[in-house]
C-alpha cells in the first residue's frame, strides 16, 4: 500500500533556494572567475583594484576596452609603436623593416628597402619626389638627377623643367637641353640666345653670352679680356675685327685719313691716292670712285687719281671727278678758263 507524501512550505523554499544556487554557478562559469574570485568581462575586472593586464608586444589590438570605466582607473596598454614586421610592405609608407629588430621605422639599414619612395644616402627613407638629389619610387636606393634629366618628378628623373636644370643645362620651352650653344646658352636657369652681330654672340663655358676671340665680334670691335665685344682697341684690347684702330677706337677704315683693313693702326693716304675698299676696311691706292675720293687730286674717267697734267685734260684737286680743260686752262679752284680771258 503506497503512501502519499505531502510537501509543506518549508520543502518548497528549499527547492527554490537550490535552483537559484545552481543558476548562479552557471553564470559564474560563463563569465569567468579571476584569481581573486572576482568576475571579469571582456578582459576588464569588475571589482579588482589593479590595472588591466598588459598587451603582449606585437599585438594588433591595443585599443581601449569596450566596457572602459568599469574596472580600475589605469588605462589599457597602448597600441605598439612599431608592430612586428617581416618586410617593408608590412610597414607604413615611408618606413622600412629593420631585419635585426623586426620593427618598422624611417631608418633603412643596408640591404633593406623602404615601403615607397627611396632609401637615401643617410640610410633614411625619403619621399623620392621632390629632392633632385634623392629621387626614386621603388623603395630602393635614391639617385641624384643630373645631365639631361636633372629634375625629379613623380619619383623619376626627367628633362621637364619650369626654370631650373642641372649644371651645363638650361631650360628651353619646358625641357632641359645642352646649354653650350649660341641658340640655347645657360646653366641651371632659363636658356638665353647669343645673337649673332651683338656684343655677346658666343656661348661661353660658364653659360653666359660673350666672346672668345676678336673674330667672334662684329666688324669694328675687339674682344676684351672680360669676354665682351667692345670698340676699344690697341694695348690690352688688341686689334679690331676689320677696319683700323684710330686713337684707341675701332673705325671703319675707309676714310682718307683713317684708312686700313687689318685692325691695326689707321694710316692717312698721301696726295694722289684714295682709300679704296679692300676687305673689311680700305687700303690706300690711286684707284678712285665717287665714294672713294682722291687726296689732293681728281678722279679721271678711268677711275684713277691724277694731278693736273700739262695739257689740262684732268683739272681738279678736290678729289672729285676731273674736268677736261683742253683748249682752255686749268686754274686753281679748280676751274677751266678760256685762254685769253682774265
Amino acid at each position: 500500500m503506497s503512501t502519499l507524501r505531502v510537501w509543506g512550505p518549508r520543502h518548497g523554499q528549499a527547492r527554490l533556494r537550490d535552483a537559484f544556487a545552481i543558476l548562479l554557478l552557471m553564470m559564474v562559469a560563463a563569465c569567468g572567475l579571476s584569481s581573486q574570485g572576482t568576475v571579469s568581462i571582456a578582459g576588464d575586472t569588475l571589482d579588482g583594484s589593479g590595472p588591466d593586464a598588459t598587451i603582449p608586444p606585437g599585438s594588433a589590438d591595443g585599443g581601449a576596452d569596450v566596457l572602459r570605466g568599469l574596472d580600475a582607473p589605469s588605462a589599457d596598454a597602448p597600441l605598439d609603436a612599431s608592430p612586428a614586421c617581416q618586410k617593408s610592405t608590412d610597414c607604413l609608407m615611408g618606413q622600412a623593416c629593420d631585419p635585426a629588430t623586426r620593427t618598422c621605422g624611417t631608418s633603412c639599414p643596408a640591404g633593406t628597402t623602404c615601403n615607397g619612395g627611396c632609401c637615401g644616402a643617410n640610410h633614411q627613407c625619403q619621399s623620392g619626389t621632390s629632392d633632385n638629389n634623392a629621387c626614386g619610387s621603388g623603395g630602393g636606393a635614391c639617385v641624384a638627377c643630373a645631365a639631361t634629366t636633372p629634375n625629379c618628378a613623380g619619383g623619376a628623373c626627367t628633362a621637364a623643367c619650369s626654370s631650373a636644370c642641372g649644371s651645363g643645362q638650361c631650360c628651353n620651352n619646358g625641357t632641359c637641353v645642352n646649354g653650350t650653344t649660341s641658340a640655347t646658352c645657360g646653366s641651371v636657369t632659363a636658356c638665353m640666345v647669343c645673337a649673332a652681330g651683338s656684343s655677346a654672340p658666343v656661348c661661353l663655358a660658364n653659360g653666359t653670352c660673350g666672346c672668345k676671340h676678336t673674330s667672334d665680334c662684329p666688324l669694328g670691335n675687339t674682344c676684351s679680356a672680360a669676354g665682351t665685344c667692345t670698340t676699344s682697341c690697341g694695348g690690352a684690347f688688341g686689334a679690331c675685327n676689320g677696319g683700323c684702330c684710330n686713337g684707341g677706337t675701332c673705325v671703319a677704315g675707309t676714310a682718307l685719313g683713317q684708312c686700313g683693313n687689318n685692325g691695326q693702326a689707321c694710316t692717312g693716304c698721301s696726295t694722289g691716292n684714295a682709300c679704296t675698299p679692300a676687305g673689311p676696311g680700305g687700303t690706300c691706292s690711286n684707284n678712285c670712285s665717287p665714294t672713294s675720293p682722291c687726296n689732293g687730286a681728281c678722279c679721271d674717267t678711268s677711275g684713277k687719281c691724277v694731278v693736273n697734267d700739262a695739257l689740262d685734260t684732268s683739272c681738279g684737286t678736290d678729289g672729285t671727278a676731273c674736268v677736261n680743260c683742253t683748249m682752255d686752262m686749268c686754274t686753281p679752284g679748280p676751274k677751266c678758263i678760256q685762254l685769253g680771258q682774265p
